[in-house]
């Protein structure tokens, strides 16, 4: 098949879920025959997904190995599993393939679907898994105790530089599916103070505030521990001032005006004796004639 103007995919295409965990498994009555050698024999695909892939391919997809996007990005729960880079005059393109999260480009070319389901994935223990399989009577569904091996379609994008903002912006489009590994690729970069769209403040701008506002609130507590001593130590002073002061005169309901009640009576010293004139002094007479 040949490509004269490949068909964009710049909007994320998002599969459904079963596109991701349910196996089918079409035997040789669907016209699969393997030639190993010199012989022919029955074999038996292992695929990812429903019967009908264009349920879990973007609108446009064609299974062809001439066929691919561009420029492209890879749908939801895929991620580029191999790519190569090609020089084109003074620009370079990348050319992708994105494959279910946790599968990896198929590197072989002796079964027939290797071309037309560049995904592969094959298990290095045994595990128990389910399967639906296609039968001269229609479909019947078991499960295995097995080394689970199975095979998915492919989806080929290319990009230039030019086509995004950043090369980085296409590689970070994958996004990886439930239970489904994340490739390596897909690593980001972080900086010291990150921004928050929802706030405008990077996270820096945010702890210089905090530290501020700590600040702030242990300077007014001094402040209020200041002055209630203050006004602690002036009441202590008022009331001992008012004790050592003199007595004082009190307004009595009846008119008078009298001493306070608690106070002692002042009086004159009672002890000094009754002065008297001397009495051993001779009086004084005038002379007679």
């Amino acid at each position: 098949m040949s490509q004269t103007t490949p068909p964009p995919l710049t909007s994320t295409f998002t599969p459904a879920p079963s596109c991701f965990s349910d196996i089918y498994i079409w035997n040789n009555t669907q016209g699969l025959n393997c030639v190993v050698g010199k012989s022919t024999q029955t074999c038996r695909l292992n695929s990812l997904g429903p019967p009908n892939p264009h349920d879990c391919l973007p609108p446009g997809f064609n299974s062809s190995p001439q066929f691919y996007f561009s420029p492209g990005v890879c749908p939801s729960g895929y991620s580029i599993a191999c790519s190569t880079v090609a020089s084109i005059g003074t620009l370079s393109e990348t050319r992708a393939t994105c494959c279910p999260s946790g599968l990896i480009c198929q590197t072989k070319s002796d079964w027939p679907w290797y071309s037309t389901e560049p995904c592969t994935y094959g298990a290095s223990f045994v595990e128990t898994w389910a399967w639906t399989s296609s039968t001269d009577g229609g479909w019947t569904m078991g499960t295995s105790t097995a080394l689970k091996g199975l095979n998915a379609y492919g989806i080929s994008i290319r990009w230039q530089s030019t086509d995004f903002a950043s090369a980085a912006t296409a590689t970070s489009i994958p996004r990886s599916s439930p239970g489904a590994t994340v490739s390596a690729d897909q690593a980001t970069s972080t900086s010291p103070a990150t921004a928050d769209p929802s706030s405008g403040l990077s996270t820096g701008s945010k702890a210089g505030i905090g530290v501020g506002v700590g600040v702030a609130a242990l300077l007014f507590i001094a402040i209020v521990c200041v002055l209630f001593r203050y006004r602690r130590r002036h009441a202590a002073v008022s009331v001992n001032s008012a004790n050592t002061q003199g007595a004082t005169l009190r307004h009595n309901p009846s008119g008078l005006w009298e001493l306070p009640a608690g106070e002692a009576a002042r009086e004159l010293d009672s002890g000094p004796g009754t002065s008297e004139i001397d009495g051993s002094t001779s009086r004084a007479e005038l002379a007679t004639h």
